[in-house]
């Protein structure tokens, strides 16, 4: 479903009570997916095919309602992406009613955010999506239009905000900083129209609407704790090959020549890094980002701080790849378990011992292999 299908028609989405607040931050998720909206809406403005965004799936339970009430699901699963979209959705709306551009966007964003019942007994069915008792009340204000700021548009939200809050002024703010760059480009209704179709029809959701002889707790227990859990090279892998595919390169050719390197066995065995155990090629990637970005790499942030540096890079997709391979290269040999009985080799034992990994992204960049790529180093 498009978040048009999904929140289109009138309908309560209910998140129980006993499920967690809202959490989600601007690191790991909302500037992601406001990168991956004002990239969809600039090819869209350069006139260049849309394809839809994937979103994950939710998953809605019934909900029992008298005839003629509102109809409601409850969610099983996806209330942080379904509570971020409607506040990103509030704050698109809220800056296109301020610049005055054309009223129909303002409309098509408030139709996504709140339903339309006069004759609704419960006066929360207004709401397409109904959060957790901790963050209703700013929930309420920001569907309603009712947050304010005491400083400049531009500030920083309140310390202390919820998490909610701040949500939705980060995306404000995201929003007022792209139609101000908009303005040398196109005319703001030109902007908007685009913004708010990509938005509309061009995300989709895997809709899970579970039949009323289901098992949610079941449901949401598979999805959830089960299975083995993707590891982010896993990630950084798909995202290489989904660009490569695009890019119409020899995917086949690419992986058995570069990238089958980094698939042994060895690569997925756990190696401790301080008191946690993580993929020695998961290690391998937080390294080699440090030393291309010259900036910490969380081991939580990888992919999506990979995702940025295949963004950025000027490098062809082949050069990066073969970059990486050849310091995995070095790295492999950097942290072997033999190391020779040179000077060299005694230092490379005592960072071993030591577990003294912060010298490891420096040692990589200055490794022979490493000389070997066409890629120059950051």
């Amino acid at each position: 479903m498009t978040l048009r299908e999904l929140f289109g028609p009138d309908r309560r989405l209910v998140v129980p009570v006993f499920q967690r607040p809202y959490v989600w931050n601007e690191d790991k998720n909302w500037r992601p997916l406001w990168e991956d909206v004002t990239a969809l809406v600039g090819r869209r403005l350069a006139g260049e095919e849309v394809h839809p965004h994937f979103l994950g799936a939710v998953v809605l339970d019934q909900l029992p309602t008298p005839t003629g009430a509102m109809p409601a699901r409850q969610v099983v699963d996806g209330q942080q992406r379904l509570t971020t979209l409607q506040v990103l959705l509030a704050a698109i709306r809220d800056v296109a009613r301020e610049l005055d551009v054309h009223d129909k966007y303002v409309r098509a964003l408030a139709k996504l955010t709140v339903n339309d019942d006069d004759m609704a007994d419960d006066p929360h069915a207004l709401y397409k999506v109904w959060p957790t008792h901790i963050d209703r009340a700013s929930f309420r204000d920001i569907v309603d239009g009712r947050l304010r700021r005491a400083t400049d548009v531009a500030a920083p939200a309140t310390p202390g905000a919820s998490a909610i809050v701040r949500a939705y002024w980060f995306f404000r703010d995201r929003t007022v900083e792209w139609a101000q760059e908009l303005s040398y480009e196109s005319t703001a209704d030109e902007g908007f129209d685009a913004l708010v179709r990509v938005v509309r029809d061009k995300f989709e959701f895997v809709v899970i609407d579970l039949k009323p002889e289901d098992n949610a707790q079941v449901i949401f227990e598979a999805l959830n704790d089960r299975g083995t859990p993707l590891q982010a090279s896993d990630l950084v892998k798909n995202l290489v090959f989904q660009k490569a595919e695009e890019q119409g390169l020899p995917v086949e050719e690419l992986y058995r020549d570069v990238w089958a390197q980094l698939e042994t066995p060895d690569w997925r065995q756990e190696v401790r890094q301080g008191r946690l155990k993580r993929p020695r090629l998961d290690v391998f990637l937080t390294q080699y980002l440090t030393c291309e970005l010259a900036e910490e790499v969380m081991a939580p942030e990888l992919f999506l701080t990979f995702r940025r540096y295949v963004a950025d890079s000027e490098s062809p997709l082949t050069d990066l790849m073969r970059h990486m391979v050849d310091r995995a290269d070095a790295y492999r040999q950097l942290t072997a378990a033999e190391q020779p009985t040179t000077p060299e080799g005694r230092l490379l034992r005592t960072v071993g011992i030591l577990d003294a990994n912060t010298v490891l992204p420096v040692l990589c960049g200055c490794s022979p292999a490493s000389a070997r790529t066409t890629v120059p180093a950051r």
